[in-house]
């Protein structure tokens, strides 16, 4: 025709048609959709056949070459995952396929012509199934044809691909009913028969079905591919030798050499353990489509997501399927690709479009890049999925990860809803939630999952804990969770029973492990979450709890040290506009504690935080708490019974027998001494409240100990509501109540007495318990009764109610580092890090905390802020590949001052915060300590000292009392305080006017510098020679009078070092004091010989 110079547009309708249908035989593809396209709607109405083969030339243009044909011929076998181009243009031409083959339904079916109608409509049909727009109409459709008495056979691989659940017996009975019918099997009853093939449960299944009806599969369906299939599949079952000898067969046939090849190969694999390797020989080799799908789905079987997504990329690039972007995109997601992944599904959006797992892949990979706010919103995308387990995890992660907590009472809300669409273990992990939110839906969640899985050991175990962190434990039912689950634990359960010997047992190792782990922190050797860690407890129990508890702490030896700083930290200079910086939480926790916060952020431009931030400040928030509130209840129940004077406190008066105590403990024998004494010496009747049996204390087997002969001092618990029962002060149901419990957990003492009017009860701390538990401790005095209860239940009731109070205290300081970066991160001026993820299962604890995190950000920041002395003890850590700066939150509050963000005297008070806080190492300027001793008065010849120079000092003191410093790395710090004290002691004897003043405030500072109180620092041998030497040093150093002082001054000052220094000295350490007197001989000797020297003639 070109040669003829005739174009298509010279042809008839007719003649377009022959064109069309004989390019497409020759597999001009290309040429084919540009005769589709100049096709006018004359021509559609005059041939409308051409409506049936202009769809299948578009199908072709969004299919591989490789399977072009495969359309051409009917609707592909395995419909489900054949590739087809996915993206938007693409989905275009397969909108324009699937209208011209509605047209051609509709005009077959106005011709009468049915059986084309029918094949039509299972093309369009195909087509609405794998739009992501319209698979759940065209689900609908399908069952509609499936679903109902008469079934239409043309459909059935459809449904079987497609997720429609058929009964197979009617299916099978249709086709058998069809070939009887007919005389034979037709063209949709093979179809049919051939997609049940993929019901089956095995491969040797699978094969075996296909071997009993291939004769009459053979009329319609190529029977080449049946048996290639019956190949693969036996090769999967390993029956090999059966593949081999339907291959031997297909090669005498006339099976290419190629193809024969290909098939051996996949009968060797199924020999050979190594498919991937086997595979990858076989794609290298051939490049054929088909073998590329092999190895992506062998790769992706077995999760080698590095090598996976490789391959995936290759396979997208041939089929441009959503399937094919989806498994390319789930790769990369695996292989912790998450930038790569953003980039891939930036450039194909119009991929994600249409595909829900590729949003949620996409939301997924910005979150774990730190893009919160931007995986939000594509989140919100997702509408349609509201519903969905990733979708709700993702939500719930990234509402904690912006800090967005409150919008989590909404979701715990929408959970209780639906709770009776939820597994147990998504309630267990709702209510997690709840009870950290005090949400009034955590109970009935709790409650719900353990109706759900009553018999799961693991939802039990966490549904008694959750109820214990609740505080209601002590209800029905929810102590017998805890029974169950150590029955249904086993060897693998998450609960395994541990006797009282076996526990002992363990005791030396933990005693061992503590005290390493206390002595690598002490050294410096290990940052303090891992400590906290190590010691079970959290970095929070380690800073933050025991700041606010030292600041009501007026003994400065009971204070707990918090290692915050290091003493070998060296002054970090930056400008805070000039500089991108990061925070690890341990700065943001003293920032919040000096409430700091807002006037850091305001004075950076740029500023990053570690991703798991948020999520460990959620964590911490629930662990602040007491972790069995109804402790904290009850101690307030017991500090009102006390003050209402309902409850008296045990003062014992008595000594108790050495062998009693020996056996029962000190407390319990000291009780029960003094019953005896007092029921002797007074006429009131005196009894030990204590549950039987009491077990030998001393001894690690479970020994019953024989009180038989204090039985007149011995009562129940049972015994004391019996009583109060006679007296009136107890119903007949608290009675009943009573006895019920009390029957549990205690049996009644022989022989004890009945219980006297007026009677003193000493209740030991079971009793206590029982009593708090049943609510009737605050009852027994109304009985007349007088109850005593010990010391020690007393103080641990006030120290519970002091926890409560920090614990408060605390979740404000939390609130206040949510608060401030919420808003921040909001709005972009501050960023998150990308999430780290450890490769190593034992390891994710570790990883994901922020002080491990916080490296991830070396990359992007210049310097990162941490309070850990671990890491501010050098300036500079190498991480990511790239080094960073390493300054503290003492560094940043010398830079807050030098930017004007706050005074030289905020300054000061924040550091008199830490220093009264227990934080150590805080450094010692010479300004700062003229300051606060100028501010303290002198009095008698004494200074008082003010708030700030006693912090200063009992900050020194604490260092000086302890083992933290180490001093081959941190003795800057203690040179640079001593540096400091003996520069002010010389400044004061300038210009001043009161001499008793000055030498009050040298006093003050000289004994400060006191070298014996730090030799232990150095070990025996070097302390031993700092106090010989070092004091000597320091000494003579002190000896050199200040500049620019008057004669008279100078004179003053030698009197007061003379009197003050050098006669005390040479009292008592007289060694010392010869020493000082030779070496100062020697140096002017030096000095004269020098002089000498010089003046002598050459």
């Amino acid at each position: 025709m070109s040669t003829a110079g005739f174009g298509v547009a010279h042809l008839s309708s007719e003649g377009k048609y022959i064109l069309l249908t004989h390019q497409l035989e020759l597999g001009h593809w290309n040429v084919a959709v540009e005769i589709v396209d100049s096709l006018s709607s004359q021509d559609l109405e005059d041939i409308p056949v051409l409506h049936y083969w202009s769809a299948l030339t578009l199908l072709t243009a969004v299919v591989p070459p490789d399977l072009r044909r495969v359309v051409l011929a009917q609707v592909p076998i395995f419909a489900y995952d054949f590739p087809l181009a996915s993206d938007e243009v693409g989905f275009n031409v397969r909108r324009r396929a699937y209208n011209h083959f509605r047209r051609a339904m509709a005009t077959a079916s106005e011709l009468g012509c049915q059986q084309a109608a029918t094949l039509n409509e299972e093309y369009a049909l195909w087509l609405t199934l794998r739009d992501p727009n319209r698979s759940a109409q065209g689900k609908r459709r399908l069952k509609q044809k499936l679903c109902t008495e008469k079934l239409d056979l043309h459909f059935i691989h459809l449904g079987v691909q497609f997720g429609i659940k058929l009964d197979i017996s009617q299916v099978e009975n249709e086709i058998d009913r069809q070939v009887a019918l007919r005389g034979g099997i037709t063209r949709e009853a093979a179809v049919a028969r051939f997609a049940l093939a993929f019901t089956k449960e095995s491969p040797e299944e699978v094969a075996n079905y296909v071997a009993q009806h291939f004769e009459e599969l053979g009329e319609f369906l190529d029977e080449k591919q049946m048996r290639i299939l019956q190949i693969r599949m036996l090769s999967r079952a390993r029956l090999t030798d059966r593949a081999t000898k339907i291959l031997d067969s297909l090669v005498e046939d006339g099976l290419p050499q190629t193809e024969e090849l290909r098939l051996r190969g996949v009968i060797e694999e199924s020999k050979d353990d190594d498919l991937i390797a086997l595979r990858k020989k076989q794609f290298e080799r051939s490049q054929l489509l088909d073998d590329l799908v092999a190895l992506v789905v062998e790769l992706e079987t077995h999760q080698k997501w590095e090598e996976l997504f490789k391959y995936a990329n290759l396979l997208f690039e041939e089929t441009r399927s959503t399937q094919d972007a989806e498994r390319f995109a789930t790769a990369l997601a695996n292989a912790r690709k998450t930038e790569q992944l953003i980039h891939f599904l930036d450039h194909h959006s119009d991929f994600v479009v249409h595909s829900n797992q590729l949003k949620f892949l996409y939301a997924w990979a910005l979150y774990h890049e730190g893009k919160l706010v931007e995986a939000r919103t594509a989140l919100e995308r997702l509408s349609d999925a509201h519903d969905d387990l990733n979708h709700r995890i993702l939500w719930v992660n990234l509402a904690i990860s912006v800090g967005d907590w409150n919008s989590l009472n909404t979701f715990i809300a929408n959970e209780y809803e639906r709770q009776n669409e939820r597994s147990a273990k998504e309630l267990i992990d709702t209510a997690q939630l709840a009870v950290r939110l005090d949400s009034p839906y955590a109970k009935d969640i709790v409650l719900s999952a353990v109706e759900k899985s009553e018999n799961d050991a693991n939802v039990l175990v966490n549904a008694y804990f959750l109820a214990t962190s609740a505080g209601w434990e002590d209800e029905d039912n929810v102590s017998q969770w805890l029974i169950k689950a150590i029955e249904l634990s086993g060897e693998e359960g998450p609960l395994q029973p541990l006797s009282i010997k076996e526990v002992l047992n363990r005791k030396p190792s933990w005693d061992r492990w503590e005290s390493e782990t206390l002595g690598l922190l002490t050294k410096g050797e290990i940052p303090l979450f891992v400590a906290a860690r190590s010691l079970r407890k959290s970095l929070i129990d380690m800073s933050l709890f025991p700041a606010l508890a030292n600041q009501t702490q007026d003994d400065v030896r009971r204070r707990i040290l918090i290692p915050s700083f290091s003493g070998n930290c060296r002054p970090v200079k930056f400008h805070p506009t000039e500089v991108t910086a990061g925070f690890d939480v341990t700065a943001l926790l003293t920032l919040s504690f000096l409430n700091l916060l807002d006037q850091t952020f305001g004075a950076f431009k740029n500023i990053f935080v570690p991703h798991s931030t948020f999520a460990w400040l959620f964590d911490e928030k629930l662990r602040a708490k007491f972790h069995q509130p109804s402790r904290i209840r009850d101690s307030h129940q017991i500090r009102n019974f006390i003050t209402n004077k309902l409850l008296g406190e045990y003062v014992p008066n008595v000594i108790p027998d050495r062998n009693l105590a020996s056996q029962i403990g000190d407390e319990l024998a000291s009780m029960v001494a003094e019953a005896e004494r007092a029921s002797e010496d007074e006429k009131t009747q005196y009894l030990v409240v204590r549950t039987a049996p009491v077990y030998r204390s001393s001894s690690i087997e479970v020994e019953e100990v024989d009180l038989s002969e204090y039985a007149q001092v011995l009562s129940s618990c049972s015994q004391v509501v019996e009583k109060l029962k006679q007296r009136g002060i107890l119903t007949a149901e608290e009675v009943k109540g009573a006895r019920t419990y009390l029957q549990l957990h205690e049996r009644p003492w022989p022989n004890q007495p009945e219980i006297e009017d007026s009677a003193v009860l000493f209740l030991d701390d079971s009793a206590v318990s029982y009593f708090l538990h049943l609510g009737i401790l605050g009852k027994i005095s109304a009985a007349g009764l007088r109850p005593i209860i010990t010391s020690r239940v007393i103080a641990e009731a006030n120290a519970l109610i002091d926890y409560e109070s920090i614990s408060n205290e605390v979740n404000v300081y939390i609130e206040r580092i949510r608060s401030s970066l919420c808003s921040r991160i909001e709005f972009g001026s501050i960023k998150v890090g990308r999430k780290q993820l450890s490769d190593e299962p034992e390891e994710p604890l570790l990883s994901e905390h922020p002080t491990t995190d916080v490296f991830s950000l070396a990359h992007s920041c210049d310097l990162i802020f941490s309070d850990d002395r671990f890491l501010n003890q050098r300036n500079r850590i190498e991480a990511e590949e790239s080094s960073v700066t390493i300054a503290s939150t003492l560094d940043l509050l010398d830079t807050l001052v030098e930017v004007g963000e706050i005074s030289m005297e905020e300054r000061l008070e924040h550091r008199t915060r830490l220093r009264r806080a227990g934080y150590i190492f805080i450094p010692v300027s010479a300004e700062e300590l003229t300051l606060c001793l100028n501010a303290s008065e002198v009095r008698d010849g004494r200074v008082l000292e003010n708030a700030e120079l006693k912090s200063l000092r009992e900050s020194i003191v604490s260092v000086r009392m302890s083992n933290w410093l180490q001093f081959s790395i941190e003795a800057h710090w203690l040179e640079s305080v001593f540096q400091a004290i003996l520069r002010v002691l010389k400044s004061l004897w300038v210009n001043s006017l009161d001499l008793s003043d000055v030498i009050a405030r040298s006093n003050w500072l000289v004994d400060q510098i006191d070298m014996r109180g730090w030799a232990h620092t150095l070990g025996t041998e070097n302390g031993d020679n700092m106090v010989r030497t070092g004091r000597g040093l320091h000494i003579l150093t002190l000896l050199a009078p200040p500049e620019n002082v008057t004669q008279e001054m100078k004179e003053a000052y030698w009197k007061w070092i003379e009197n003050r220094i050098l006669v005390p000295t040479r009292e008592q350490f007289p060694d010392l004091f010869e020493s000082m007197i030779e070496y100062q001989k020697n140096q002017i000797a030096d000095v004269t010989e020098n002089i000498l020297i010089e003046d002598s003639p050459e």
